[in-house]
């Protein structure tokens, strides 16, 4: 069984051999999904029949379709002029649609 939006593909390499392809049937969207985790399943025709597992971990990488956006449109922060160089006086929080915050 396969998640929606993955088909798979085989082909004949030559011998017994074949060639197994995962391919994309829809776009992907890293803020719906994250990755998923796949397992390829190989059997032969013997009996009784063999088999082999395969795990695949597939990770979406953003593309940037969403702009990161501050927590406040505007800071109004005070600052006296004997403060030390370096200080920290405020922190203003950005965030992603992935919940990163930077």
């Amino acid at each position: 069984m396969l998640f929606s939006g993955w088909r798979l593909q085989v082909s004949e390499v030559g011998g017994h051999a074949k060639d197994l392809q995962l391919r994309l049937t829809e776009r992907l969207d890293r803020e719906q999904r994250s990755d998923y985790d796949l397992t390829v399943v190989a059997v032969d025709g013997g009996r009784p029949a063999r088999s082999a597992e395969l795990a695949v971990h597939v990770v979406v990488v953003d593309t940037n379709d969403n702009a990161p956006y501050f927590d406040h449109a505007e800071y109004i922060v005070e600052v006296r002029e004997d403060v030390a160089s370096g200080t920290t006086r405020h922190c203003a929080w950005c965030y992603t649609c992935h919940n990163y915050i930077y």
